[in-house]
């Protein structure tokens, strides 16, 4: 029995057969574990909205800055988790 060629994801601690990584580092799985750790980090974040994205354009125009919505920046900076 010949196994397929894999790699070991670090970030997902998983292995991944290579005709699937593009894939694996497409999916939502892969994203969530890739931002785990920088929550505190802004500069590291990963917004799953596309900032050509009218709603995201939207937010820039009225003053968002990518920091915490409300009066005092203390707003959640990630989506709800689903």
């Amino acid at each position: 029995d010949q196994h397929p060629e894999s790699y070991f994801c670090d970030i997902c601690n998983i292995d991944v057969l290579v005709k699937d990584k593009i894939e694996h580092t497409c999916s939502t799985s892969h994203q969530l574990n890739r931002n785990k750790g920088h929550q505190d980090d802004i500069s590291k974040k990963f917004y799953f909205i596309p900032k050509g994205n009218p709603g995201y354009q939207m937010l820039l125009r009225n003053g968002w800055n990518e920091k915490g919505l409300g009066k005092n920046e203390e707003g959640s900076l990630d989506p709800i988790q689903t």
